[in-house]
């Protein structure tokens, strides 16, 4: 066995996922029907129910706000709204999702357990929507000084927010996502290169151009602004008097949105064209060479991690699997001859939870023979 290799593994004990039924009801747990009960709920047609309830809540809140998102003026808010009771038929929805999710999140720590339920992000997402809508639900609803219901309708609309988990029911998205979110902080170091190249540039704006455009009708220059299309667009916050409002530039001008229309503003204050050569320079220096970049580290460093993942098969782990999958399995009284006064079996933690230098160390070691290593 490769000794160093098991050194850079986390291990934890293989009862640490039994969930509360299994450790002090094991005559419940193994029993037929809460057996069916765990096969219901660790299956895709669980998950693929709870996807239809959050699809079916969104199509109920678009219904709810379109006529006041349209801005229909005959539209006002329903004074019921304001009682503390659930007496409108959008009240007894918001108040039926709310059941319904609450009663989804108990089932999967009931059968997953809570330190299984925890460490999906996905997970951790839905149960915290889910605490806050039913927090919302008994505050509004509790007979108290408040009553306002149009705050529930605010948590429904962050609990649209769980559409975006149809996104994980797809494996070629879930490794998408893991490999973008893995190679963010490499990307990192480089953004920090565009950071101090817009953070100089818009330093020097200020030395240069700074106080130049304002509304002031005592300075002279507010009027050489009259009539152009910076005043028109009320494009006033676009200016280098401070830093912030510098940076704000710089980034319009990172993105290409209309600073055309700044520099001629900038110009036509300083009564030159030579600011014109602030924002040439810029551009090459900013969109032409540091974006360029950015952007071939940032897809570079993405494209590998996500042939690595897709080549192990790899995931975000958010999958309506049981968690019990392939894992190595050691017996913690001996570990390569050597006694360690501990008992019980040790197992790795789930591999999508390891770096990659973990990951690897784990793939070696998943490659031995079965006759040194023991798969659960």
């Amino acid at each position: 066995m490769d000794f160093g290799a098991v050194m850079l593994l986390e291990f934890e004990r293989s009862d640490s996922d039994q969930t509360y039924v299994e450790r002090h009801h094991p005559e419940v747990f193994h029993s037929v029907r809460y057996q069916n009960l765990c096969r219901a709920v660790n299956s895709d047609t669980f998950e693929r129910a709870t996807d239809a309830l959050v699809v079916l809540n969104m199509i109920v809140i678009y219904v709810q706000t379109r006529p006041l998102l349209a801005g229909d003026p005959s539209i006002t808010e329903n004074p019921s709204l304001l009682d503390g009771q659930i007496d409108t038929i959008w009240e007894l929805f918001e108040t039926c999702f709310t059941v319904l999710y609450a009663i989804e999140m108990f089932l999967k720590i009931l059968v997953k357990g809570r330190r299984r339920f925890w460490s999906s992000f996905r997970n951790r997402f839905d149960a915290a929507v889910v605490l806050l809508a039913v927090t919302a639900s008994a505050y509004v609803y509790y007979p108290n000084s408040f009553s306002d219901s149009r705050v529930i309708r605010y948590i429904v609309l962050i609990r649209v927010l769980r559409v975006s988990r149809l996104l994980v029911v797809f494996q070629d998205f879930r490794v998408l996502w893991s490999s973008l979110v893995t190679c963010l902080p490499k990307a990192s170091r480089v953004g920090l290169l565009l950071f101090c190249a817009a953070y100089c540039f818009s330093a020097l704006g200020m030395l240069l151009f700074g106080g130049l455009i304002n509304r002031d009708p005592d300075d002279p220059t507010s009027a050489y602004l009259v009539g152009t299309d910076f005043e028109r667009n009320y494009y006033w916050a676009n200016n280098f008097n401070d830093m912030p409002s510098g940076m704000i530039v710089i980034f319009e001008l990172l993105v290409v949105n209309n600073w055309t229309t700044t520099a001629d503003a900038i110009c036509a204050v300083a009564r030159s064209t030579w600011p014109r050569w602030y924002f040439v320079v810029f551009f090459v220096v900013g969109n032409v060479i540091v974006i360029n970049l950015v952007s071939v580290f940032v897809i570079e460093s993405f494209v590998d991690i996500y042939e690595s993942r897709t080549g192990r098969g790899g995931g975000d782990g958010d999958g309506p699997d049981d968690g019990r999958g392939s894992r190595l399995v050691f017996d913690a009284s001996s570990v390569t001859g050597t006694r360690t006064g501990l008992t019980g079996e040790y197992r790795t933690v789930r591999p999508e939870a390891m770096n990659r230098e973990k990951q690897e160390a784990y793939l070696r070691l998943l490659s031995l023979s079965e006759t040194d290593v023991d798969r659960n």
